[in-house]
């Protein structure tokens, strides 16, 4: 079976809801996360490219766990965490931003978890993407998100 949001298809969401799970972020996935941070090409397309040393890093993810402002789930599949993804709230719009552990790209897991987000979330989402990041381009756009020039892709639920 298929549905229809916001007039984009979605494919079978029960299978895609069964393949991955997202959890809330906690204290405990601090090295997790910059670990991933430190992965060989990780943060190419990132606005600040360059990954943080573990004191800025131990700062961020202290501010970002206490910020109401931030959610941040650990994409989980089979018991293993592979990635997060992340929407800071811009106004009325909640931006995101997904990274995935190396060894698990271009399985589809990124898509996964941000039908997920999508799929339970009313608000108008917001991504940011460096114009030489395809993957990340195909991503958003492949779920419905329009590009707004300038990198901004928008994607609107409640339209």
């Amino acid at each position: 079976p298929r549905s229809t949001h916001s007039g984009t298809l979605f494919p079978d969401t029960t299978l895609f809801r069964s393949a991955v799970n997202l959890r809330s972020v906690q204290k405990k996935d601090e090295n997790l996360l910059y670990n991933w941070q430190h992965q060989r090409g990780a943060r190419k397309y990132f606005r600040k490219s360059a990954p943080p040393t573990k004191k800025e890093h131990n700062v961020w993810f202290d501010r970002m766990l206490s910020n109401g402002d931030i959610v941040m789930n650990i994409i989980e599949w089979c018991d293993m965490e592979i990635g997060y993804i992340r929407m800071d709230s811009k106004g009325n719009k909640k931006e995101v931003s997904i990274l995935v552990a190396q060894n698990f790209q271009g399985l589809g897991f990124a898509k996964m978890a941000l039908f997920e987000i999508i799929e339970t979330k009313q608000h108008v989402f917001t991504v940011f993407i460096h114009p030489e990041n395809k993957a990340s381009i195909g991503l958003f756009t492949s779920v419905g998100f329009q590009s707004a020039g300038k990198g901004e892709y928008i994607y609107d639920v409640l339209s």
